[in-house]
């Protein structure tokens, strides 16, 4: 049985028309205000002929547009599909191939990223999109419920195995994850949630979710800035924000104190030393360290707010609604403080992968998501996550996956083989790094490397260390032995 809910953002403009809903560069949006555009851009957009279960890709960097096309998306029951605006042309075709995307909501500052073969009529400047006098005629055939079941957004992910996969949320994976955290956090009528981290990836457009759904506001910015973010957290009446620990580490970078209002800081995207966490604790930031994913909705372990002394390297514990295992290699549970991957379960994890069976049954297996990151458990319940998935990058928040970028090495000449892995660094999590094997008698060198123009792959995923080598270490099976080559190549650094 399908179960509906009245739209999140329709009963808020109906029940607290006045309450905030946005602001941006000191313009603001009360609920009343932002569905009354919201509407005239889903009529706009039903006119070009996206309707039920369209999937619609958007192009954009931090942007009010683009939050009123995500939530228009979600007035016609159409599926989101947020492209992230660091990638390439070439990276971004294959996104929406794989989607099947018809149409393509872009800012016009990032037309040059378009891809050559996208037929003009399909893609949609968000000019188009913002003209807010819809005929009424039109209004009564948008969707005011929601159908829980119902897919929401198609997110891409990087992975271990190259292309990234999407990952399908429906409207109950969200309900539920928001349920979650505001039962762990808590929830005030006046919490206003300061959105830096980018809404094309799950942690930011996780903030609009539940903020929508809680009836509370969301300060945005169009991309992270040390000042602008203090001055936010100094002069907004900012409660709660979202960070990844180089966004942090960049925060706590200045002297002065940091004034503010906070209830908690969600501190994810990446692994976090201790000593961060202690050194922002001083500073008297509440920080709450959590673990998640793209598949689990966000978050899905996190330090509880009524216990801010959680020991500095544990990641929290499992919200409500959701379950946490321990398990060997035989799949057997492992006891208290004993290593092993890390599986959950529970309404916030994804349907799967799209149109990807092969990936999802083995990565869903009798209703537990198998993580690929291995931790421990303590007595206590709190998780410890010691390892993500083995081959898997997290460089400033992104994900990278090392054989898309060997892939896009292998094809500098004089390249015989190379093996890509993470590097702890101080401001990036882990640097990108790549040891490369020449050809016999190849005029191939570091400089020539780090000069090479891989332009399939988005700045981010380009290598910042190089390291030439006789060899690649592999097991007996032919698997790079990557461990041994981060040690290498991190010795090699000094």
């Amino acid at each position: 049985m399908k179960r509906t809910l009245p739209h999140w953002l329709s009963y808020h403009a109906r029940t607290n028309p006045e309450s905030p809903a946005l602001e941006f560069q000191g313009r603001e949006w009360t609920y009343a205000r932002l569905f009354t555009e919201v509407r005239a851009v889903a009529v706009n957009l039903r006119e070009k002929g996206i309707d039920y279960g369209t999937r619609v890709a958007v192009l954009s960097r931090n942007h009010p547009t683009q939050i009123r096309i995500y939530h228009a998306l979600t007035l016609l029951g159409a599926v989101i599909v947020p492209v992230n605006s660091k990638l390439t042309r070439e990276e971004i075709r294959w996104q929406l191939d794989n989607a099947g995307c018809r149409y393509l909501c872009y800012h016009e500052e990032l037309e040059s990223q378009l891809p050559a073969d996208i037929l003009p009529g399909d893609m949609i400047p968000f000019r188009e999109c913002e003209v807010f006098d819809p005929p009424p005629a039109q209004q009564d055939r948008l969707r005011l419920e929601i159908t829980l079941e119902d897919i929401c957004t198609l997110f891409y992910t990087s992975g271990t195995t190259g292309k990234p996969k999407g990952v399908t949320l429906t409207y109950r994976n969200f309900f539920m994850s928001a349920m979650a955290s505001a039962l762990n956090m808590g929830l005030l009528p006046t919490d206003n949630w300061l959105a830096c981290l980018p809404l094309d990836h799950m942690g930011g457009f996780s903030i609009l979710m539940r903020s929508l759904i809680y009836g509370t506001a969301v300060t945005l910015c169009e991309q992270f800035d040390p000042d602008t973010v203090r001055r936010h957290l100094s002069d907004s009446g900012i409660t709660l924000i979202s960070l990844v620990p180089t966004m942090l580490e960049r925060l706590l970078s200045g002297e002065s104190p940091i004034t503010h209002q906070l209830r908690a800081v969600l501190l994810g995207g990446g692994p976090a030393t201790p000593d961060l966490v202690e050194c922002a604790r001083r500073r008297e930031l509440p920080v709450l360290r959590s673990y998640g994913m793209t598949e689990t909705c966000s978050q899905i372990v996190t330090t509880p707010l009524r216990n801010p002394d959680t020991p500095p390297a544990a990641s929290g514990k499992v919200l409500p609604f959701s379950s946490i295992k321990i398990l060997n290699q035989k799949g057997a549970e492992c006891p208290a403080g004993v290593t092993g991957e890390i599986v959950v379960s529970g309404p916030t994890i994804m349907e799967g992968y799209w149109r990807n069976p092969t990936a999802t049954n083995s990565t869903i297996i009798q209703g537990w998501l198998h993580t690929g990151d291995y931790g421990h458990l303590d007595a206590a319940g709190y998780l410890y996550v010691e390892a993500r998935r083995e081959d898997l990058i997290v460089t400033g928040g992104e994900n990278v996956s090392p054989e898309e970028v060997e892939t896009a090495i292998r094809q500098t000449p004089g390249v015989r083989d190379v093996c890509v892995v993470g590097i702890p660094d101080p401001r990036w999590g882990e640097a990108v790094s790549a040891a490369v094997v020449p050809e016999p008698n190849a005029e191939l060198d570091v400089e020539t490397l780090r000069n090479s123009r891989y332009e399939t792959l988005a700045p981010f995923k380009h290598p910042k260390h190089y390291l030439l080598v006789d060899a690649i270490p592999k097991t007996a099976l032919g698997k790079p032995e990557r461990y041994k080559l981060r040690r290498l190549i991190a010795d090699s650094l000094g």
